[in-house]
């Protein structure tokens, strides 16, 4: 199970590595943004990131793991989706914003439910996670260039939304199999 929770957080970091060297040029390119708008969506991106890692203790307390995770990637994910289709630069600089703020606590959520699942100690099991999650920064905007000079980039700015639908649902669905187990194990005792 290890290697299905560092590649999840592999395609998170993939798709933020991919939102962070990407989208300005997508913007430029694809939707003719001016050059003093193009870099903001960097720091748009950045600072909902921020401000959810900073209330994330506090959305875990007040819905669960499973909204904050999952369910909020999933949302992140749509309004990413639909802004690219409205090609409108200041829907997709908001979409950027709340995408940054709903994906950015599902990484910590995989280091717990990996640490819960894993039979190693914590440091190795956090060690083996994060050395493969961090080839998706690697790995994410490299495979986004080949696939742009086919596809261009508008296509992979709609891709990122499905996969980061994708890897909510997959890590939904482990969370959902985890509390079955548990509830399983706790009537046979």
């Amino acid at each position: 199970k290890i290697i299905t929770f560092a590649s999840i957080n592999m395609f998170i970091f993939a798709c933020m590595g991919i939102i962070v060297q990407w989208s300005p040029l997508w913007l430029v390119r694809d939707l003719f943004a001016p050059l003093y708008m193009v870099g903001s969506i960097v720091i748009l991106f950045n600072i909902g990131e921020i401000v959810s890692n900073f209330l994330g203790s506090k959305l875990i307390k007040r819905f669960n793991e499973k909204i904050v995770g999952p369910y909020f990637a999933m949302i992140g994910s749509i309004i990413l989706f639909l802004s690219v289709v409205s090609q409108n630069i200041y829907i997709i600089y908001i979409a950027v914003f709340i995408f940054g703020f709903l994906i950015s606590n599902v990484m910590p959520i995989v280091y717990r439910e990996s640490i819960k699942h894993s039979e190693l100690p914590i440091p190795l099991t956090i060690s083996h996670v994060s050395s493969i999650a961090f080839t998706g920064v690697i790995f994410g905007p490299a495979l986004v260039g080949l696939s742009a000079e086919t596809f261009g980039l508008t296509f992979n700015m709609y891709l990122l939304g499905i996969i980061m639908f994708a890897i909510a649902t997959l890590m939904l669905l482990i969370m959902q199999n985890s509390e079955q187990d548990k509830n399983t194990k706790s009537k046979i005792i």
